[in-house]
């Protein structure tokens, strides 16, 4: 089963937006890797961002790294690995990001979306009153990602 994992933001990790504009989505580049500091987007950033662009027009969403370059992370896999997200928290910003990651799923992969398929997938959310930011990372059967998401209390995740 796949598990929720909410924890503080290790910066030096990912790209670092200093004034994130509200109803915005960054996709962010990422350092993680196998002992590489380069940075690079998952393989799923670019056609996420073209599925935002040309379908959800309620929403803006950018391309963030701290270098010019875009590189690509491709591994070569079965398991689907979603773009980085980085939102400012509102009532609503957290289902509503989770209901376009879904759709976007939905959209590409049809019916060759098996309850077996493993999605990866990583929000930052940031909450201005604050100041503080958690990642909220999932890995698990696409069959149970949403439902997941839904029982979320994004309240007391960052009260915490």
């Amino acid at each position: 089963m796949g598990n929720i994992i909410v924890k503080d933001v290790e910066e030096n990790n990912l790209s670092y937006i200093s004034y994130p504009k509200d109803n915005t989505v960054y996709i962010l580049a990422s350092r993680e890797g196998k002992g590489e500091n380069i940075e690079s987007f998952t393989s799923e950033s670019f056609d996420f961002y073209k599925y935002i662009k040309n379908y959800k027009d309620d929403i803006d969403i950018e391309l963030y790294s701290d270098s010019n370059e875009k590189n690509i992370r491709i591994l070569h896999s079965k398991e689907i690995w979603l773009p980085i997200l980085y939102f400012v928290l509102h009532d609503v910003s957290l289902p509503l990001t989770i209901n376009y990651v879904f759709d976007y799923l939905k959209h590409k992969y049809g019916n060759q979306l098996k309850e077996d398929n493993i999605i990866h997938f990583c929000a930052v959310v940031e909450d201005r009153k604050t100041g503080k930011r958690k990642e909220i990372k999932y890995d698990g059967p696409e069959n149970v990602f949403k439902s997941n998401f839904d029982k979320i209390d994004i309240t007391k995740i960052m009260g915490d």
